[in-house]
């Protein structure tokens, strides 16, 4: 366990950039995001565990299919195996929360807040949606404000609404529709 990997999947929301740690998913970037910058990001998560050795590979079949099918509309669940590398106990349970929200829905903040035990917790959940390393997989896009609104994303509101469109989600004005 000392060279991490990285592969690049051309979609129609751009480049996604996905960091494996032997064949675990463990950083996904997307949007603007350059090929070196992301190296330097997943070198500089690494660096915690003493890996600098950093290779390019082509994406495993497994992935592709999976990234394909969500692209076209078709993907319900990711099953690839994924590892946390950063993150608190609290942004890893809310992340694991997020996982098991199904393709084309959304769920509140507030409903994240209590199934995993914190109530009073609303804004910590956002914080730690807006921190999730594996977008798309874990699909904090899928989690919005109680009041219909999107609330944000870390790769941008304009990001959020694709995925949310591209999953069938209606909005207007930043609120989702179809609830």
């Amino acid at each position: 366990m000392n060279t991490i990997y990285y592969s690049k999947y051309c979609s129609p929301i751009g480049n996604v950039f996905i960091g494996y740690l032997e064949d675990d998913i463990f950083k996904i970037s997307f949007g603007k995001l350059k090929e070196k910058d992301f190296v330097w990001e997943i070198m500089l998560i690494c660096s915690n565990y003493n890996i600098f050795n950093v290779k390019k590979r082509v994406l495993t079949s497994s992935i592709k299919d999976e990234l394909a099918s969500y692209f076209n509309g078709k993907h319900l669940n990711f099953n690839s195996k994924i590892k946390f590398l950063t993150g608190t106990n609290f942004q890893k349970s809310v992340w694991e929360e997020v996982r098991k929200i199904p393709y084309g829905t959304v769920v509140f903040y507030s409903d994240i807040a209590m199934k995993i035990n914190a109530p009073n917790a609303v804004s910590a959940v956002g914080n730690a949606t807006g921190a999730n390393p594996i977008p798309i997989i874990i699909p904090c896009h899928r989690v919005i404000r109680k009041n219909g609104n999107i609330g944000g994303f870390g790769l941008g509101i304009e990001m959020k609404i694709k995925l949310l469109k591209l999953e069938g989600l209606t909005i207007n004005k930043n609120n989702i529709v179809n609830i």
